[in-house]
């Protein structure tokens, strides 16, 4: 927690003292502990802000869970060290709209991903509601059909990732221009 808030700007601190009081568990409170031990000084900040930013409870759900066989935490650490901070600005916005399911498909994706495709792809996914109905719609796809996440895998993903949230954010708008022309 020292290597933490020395890290951390005033905001970063404050952030970081209301999540550990945020956290419904014990698992979730030590879990969170070893993911900020594990992540470098660079990516704590995302690191709180993604986890500050998620809907009630699933931050407790993912940090007490199991990743391709390893802990959450250990998992996110690696990932906020991946992501520069525009892309972890986006990792975080996506999560937050998403649930547990997502957001573990979200890292899985991210942990197997190349760090440059990874950050690129997420500064252009304009929605982060849209992107992450579409990150727990592919993962239920790639679970039921077992597939394992592999680095080729996530970049199909994400090249896809680009392509789909446009198109179906775009559905609304297209639906509304219709309505708006009757």
């Amino acid at each position: 927690l020292a290597k933490a808030t020395q890290s951390l700007d005033a905001d970063g601190t404050e952030k970081l003292t209301r999540l550990m009081g945020d956290l419904g568990s014990k698992e979730a409170v030590k879990a969170f502990g070893d993911t900020l031990s594990r992540t470098s000084a660079a990516g704590l900040p995302q690191l709180v802000n993604t986890l500050e930013g998620m809907n009630p409870g699933v931050a407790d759900k993912l940090l007490t869970s199991q990743i391709d066989g390893k802990p959450a935490a250990e998992v996110l650490s690696g990932v906020m060290d991946k992501l520069d901070a525009n892309g972890a600005k986006a990792f975080a916005s996506i999560l937050a709209e998403g649930d547990e399911k997502g957001a573990k498909f979200a890292l899985q994706l991210a942990t197997a991903a190349d760090a440059k495709a990874l950050n690129g792809v997420l500064t252009v996914l304009d929605d982060p509601k849209i992107a992450a109905k579409a990150l727990q719609a592919l993962g239920g796809v790639i679970d039921k059909a077992g597939l394992k996440v592999t680095a080729e895998v996530a970049g199909t993903l994400l090249k896809g990732l680009t392509k789909i949230v446009p198109v179906i954010g775009a559905g609304p708008a297209l639906s509304s221009a219709v309505d708006m022309g009757k």
